[in-house]
């Protein structure tokens, strides 16, 4: 039987690999609009050599952090990831010289460009956006702001955990599933219903 979190994942249309190592990453988004708060998960499910599910769960944020908010780096707004799964979208390379998931294949973003610090998510701002959006870690222990650490990528609060990661995809690739990761992003609704906290 499949972990609740892949029954979630798969009710949003969500494709679950199931074989051994081959690994369901998942982002899960905090039901809070307000920004620059590491109040998101990011989770790794896998079945492991003797059939059992196993799975690892970081803190994180799938949220740009208030600095790039404010200000974007792009005249159409800041990018944040539409809830969906991206089917091969990531593979491991560097992130500003760090070790981390790099996109290689297009992903949709929302637009934010009201420059205030609650997350906006409206469907008509919509972009496909086809590099630059990765999934990497602080580079150093933080405070609890996310702040510049994100512009949009997905973030990882703790360096090791990047490391851990980084360690399953190579348990992946030795498994015969490839170099390449699939990531799914759902809502804590979709995930928990509507549970608060």
């Amino acid at each position: 039987m499949l972990p609740p979190l892949l029954q979630a994942a798969k009710a949003t249309g969500a494709r679950v690999f199931i074989g051994t190592y081959d690994l369901n990453l998942i982002g899960i988004r905090h039901h809070r609009t307000t920004a620059n708060q590491w109040d998101d998960l990011l989770a790794c499910l896998y079945l492991d050599e003797t059939n059992a599910w196993r799975g690892a769960y970081w803190p994180a944020t799938t949220d740009p952090g208030l600095p790039h908010l404010v200000a974007p780096m792009r005249s159409a707004g800041c990018a944040v990831l539409v809830p969906a799964q991206y089917l091969g979208a990531y593979k491991e390379g560097l992130h500003k010289g760090r070790a981390a998931l790099v996109q290689i294949a297009p992903v949709q973003v929302y637009r934010d460009n009201n420059k205030d610090d609650q997350i906006d998510t409206s469907p008509a701002t919509i972009q496909t956006l086809d590099y630059s959006l990765n999934i990497h870690s602080v580079a150093r222990t933080v405070s609890d702001a996310v702040n510049s650490w994100s512009a949009g990528c997905q973030v990882l609060r703790h360096v090791e955990h990047m490391a851990e990661l980084l360690a399953l995809l190579e348990k992946q690739a030795e498994h015969g599933h490839g170099d390449r990761v699939s990531y799914t992003l759902i809502t804590a609704a979709q995930c928990c219903g509507n549970q608060k906290e």
